[in-house]
Parts: C-alpha cells; structure tokens; sequence
C-alpha cells in the first residue's frame, strides 16, 4: 500500500447517502426534467457515468450518452406502474444489479506512488491497483429510486445517491493494516480534494433541482461513519474545496 492512499473500500453498499424525497409526486414533465439534470450532472462532474443497461438495450460505446439515449428512446423503459413516467430509468441503472454497469472517475495513488486517475466499475478494479490490503466487489457510487411510490400513494417517491468509498472525504479511519492505524485518523485531504470536490459539485446541482419541483434534501449518515463531523457540513457536502 502506498501511503497516500489512507482512504478504504467497504463491503456495505450505504457507507454513505444522501437522499431526495418528494412527499408530493412531481409531475411527469418535471420528474424527468429532473432526471436529466441528475444524469447530465453525474456525467460532467465525472461522479457516475452509465456505461451498459441490457434491459435498454444501451451500449455507451454504441450509443453514446446515456442521458441522450434515454431522451431519445424513452419508451424502452417500460414502467413498473402508472405513477412511472415513460422515459423514468433512475430506478433502473442500479450497477450492483447484473446487467448494468456504471463507472465512477477516481483519482488515487498508483503502485508506484504516482497520481492516477481512471474510470473504476468496481472496487476490485481499484483495490489491487492502489494497494489496498482489503476491497470488495461493489460500485464506487450508485443510484437507486423508489419505483412503487405512484400518485395519491400513501408514502413518498425517493431516489438516494451512495458511495461505498471514503476517498471522497478529507478525513478516514485507517484499516487494520494499515501502518499509520496507531495515529488515529488520517489526513486524505489531497485526494479528497480531487474526488470529494466532483461529488459536491453534482450533489448541489441535484438537490438545487430537486427542492425546485418540491423535493426534500436528505443527507444522512451511516452509523459506519464515525467522522461525519469532520467530513461534512450540516447539508452533508463534503468539507473541502468547491468544484
């Protein structure tokens, strides 16, 4: 392991969240407005591309942005129910599911010590590169929707944003192995800077768009997060420079 990466994988898919609630359904029109901005933004900043959905029929290699693609093809998400809109997919582009994959842009030290910054799909592809003593084989960030919440439903439609990684925050809990442990926290500051910086620049975009259809921003922390205080504001961005 090089030292510079101070940062773990983790095998629970929640280390940590934030959440959009809407307490009253949007309509059609503006929920994928919505939509658009969540996978445009996630794009741009880097922070979630979608590279593969079978069940659409989508190949970015082929078919080139997925946000794009769904626009232009909205019928080959053939809603689950009536309170689904055609052209809804945020509820199905879920990378820990067979079939879809997605990439994360991560930047870490390499073996050698040297910065390295590349598309990841899995944890197991970054572990073993950035030396990590333990990996686990999940999606460095993902996006999953309530599907079943429909209008006049008696509970609220959400989608929550998770990351399994704490190379985002400026803060981390070194590993058992890792030779620094007896310190205490670590200072990841530098590659949280590269990587928490993206996160916080979608996670805005989001939630600005959000609140203005009438959705509630939801940031919460995993009881796997002991450093929340030290990684993130009261709006649950993370502590370090803007985008």
């Amino acid at each position: 392991m090089h030292l510079a990466n101070s940062w773990n994988s983790y095998e629970t898919l929640e280390y940590q969240y934030w959440a959009v609630e809407f307490p009253v359904w949007p309509t059609a029109a503006a929920l994928l407005v919505w939509q658009d901005v969540v996978l445009t933004a996630g794009e741009r900043y880097e922070v979630l591309r979608v590279d593969e959905v079978e069940a659409f029929g989508y190949s970015r290699l082929r078919d080139g942005s997925f946000a794009e693609f769904i626009r232009a093809h909205p019928q080959r998400t053939e809603p689950v129910n009536d309170g689904i809109p055609v052209g809804f997919a945020l509820d199905r582009i879920d990378g820990e599911y067979a079939g879809i994959h997605t990439s994360t842009l991560l930047c870490f030290a390499g073996a050698d010590g040297r910065l390295t910054k590349d598309w990841m799909n899995r944890m197991t592809d970054v572990g073993p590169r950035a030396g990590l003593s333990e990996y686990y084989d999940n999606t460095p960030f993902s996006i999953t929707a309530d599907s079943e919440a429909y209008p006049g439903s008696t509970h609220s439609a959400w989608a929550q944003f998770t990351v399994t990684t704490d190379i985002f925050f400026p803060w981390v809990q070194p590993g058992v192995d890792h030779p620094l442990r007896r310190y205490g926290l670590l200072d990841n500051t530098f590659l949280a800077r590269l990587n928490g910086s993206r996160l916080n620049g979608f996670l805005r975009e989001v939630r600005r768009a959000a609140v203005e259809i009438g959705g509630v921003w939801k940031p919460a922390t995993t009881a796997y997060d002991r450093t929340a205080s030290l990684n993130l504001d009261e709006d649950g961005f993370v502590l370090v420079g803007e985008a």
